[in-house]
């Protein structure tokens, strides 16, 4: 019986998914592939006489079968680019999408402007922790130093918690301290733990762990950790009363309307394999950002700035609560690249 190689298993899986309408048929194809076999593109391209073992094949057909069905790539290969970095993911997250890049883009501007300044960063409802992780890496190739300032990274979900604290171990951070019931400002409780990771530096500032093994000097420590919180929105009581820079990417798309199920796009029908509180929320999507305003009203420091990702469908409503909720600061509201209503800029 003649092998299969990639070239057969490669037109298998794409006439897998042209049968069942996937728009990237090819891509999805390949990207398993190359997922499996463990190859990049290059290779794929240029071996497509190279023999797939059944066990391989086995593997290939289980996650096509997924993908066939809908299930987003993402969560097939458990990982996702963001900001150029690969993000892991599972079903236990949002998937992190582009637009999100603007939050990264603007606070690294933000900070830039302030490099003489020591700040306290807040990304609520980190998910898979890749705003808050893109940030430092952004700085750490910028004028603003990361080390310079204190992030926090706050999520309601202990599940997805775990996965931004794996994203942070894998692509920023040489240790991590696990703090339980310290004596310190950082200490929590038993059903609420707080991790503290050392982050990577850059060549010129990196300096051994060993000149940070002193777990009570906040001086030392402090200026090299993030603080990653189970919290709904500000509610932790272990966070600090103010910060300078609040970073928000919070469930904001109105739930769907049951007549409305058959009319969605496939990227729409996508997100039912994604965390539906991570994506849906009441009152037209707005309820829990407008909870998050108000709550955050006595958070951002005075000098202080507030970037969100908002829905383009509720975005004027929601700037319109801002500017009542912040009568005395500058409510911006900005367009993506597609041209619509996506971030709320309030300083």
């Amino acid at each position: 019986m003649k092998s299969n190689t990639i070239c057969t298993v490669l037109d298998n899986v794409r006439k897998l998914f042209a049968k069942h309408n996937i728009e990237s048929a090819v891509l999805d194809a390949q990207i398993i592939i190359e997922h499996v076999l463990e190859k990049d593109r290059v290779f794929l391209l240029s071996h497509p006489d190279t023999p797939v073992s059944n066990k391989d094949c086995l593997r290939i057909d289980s996650l096509a079968a997924r993908r066939a069905v809908g299930e987003p790539i993402a969560y097939l290969t458990g990982k996702k680019e963001f900001y150029g970095y690969d993000f892991f993911v599972n079903k236990n997250v949002l998937i992190p999408r582009p637009e999100t890049e603007h939050l990264v883009e603007s606070a690294t501007k933000y900070l830039n402007l302030r490099i003489k300044n020591s700040l306290k960063i807040i990304d609520i409802g980190t998910g898979s922790g890749c705003i808050v992780v893109s940030l430092i890496k952004s700085l750490s190739h910028s004028a603003s130093q990361p080390l310079r300032h204190l992030f926090y990274a706050t999520e309601i979900s202990a599940e997805a918690l775990e996965v931004a604290k794996m994203n942070s171990a894998h692509l920023l951070f040489d240790s991590v301290k696990q703090v339980e019931n310290a004596g310190n400002e950082f200490s929590t409780s038993s059903n609420n733990k707080s991790l503290i990771c050392h982050s990577e530096e850059p060549k010129n500032l990196r300096r051994s762990f060993a000149d940070t093994q002193d777990d009570n000097s906040e001086t030392q420590d402090d200026k090299r950790t993030v603080h990653f919180l189970e919290s709904d929105l500000f509610l932790n009581p272990e966070l600090p009363e103010k910060f300078d820079l609040i970073l928000a990417n919070l469930p904001y798309v109105p739930k769907v309307r049951t007549e409305d199920l058959g009319l969605r796009t496939q990227e729409e029908k996508a997100t039912d394999f994604e965390p539906q509180s991570a994506i849906f929320a009441e009152d037209n999507g707005a309820s829990i950002i407008k909870n998050f305003l108000e709550q955050g009203e006595s958070k951002l420091d005075k000098n202080g700035m507030m970037i969100l990702e908002l829905d383009p469908r509720n975005a004027k409503e929601i700037e319109n609560f801002a500017k009542e909720t912040y009568p005395n600061r500058k409510v911006k509201l900005t367009k993506d690249y597609a041209g619509h209503d996506r971030y709320l800029e309030i300083k």
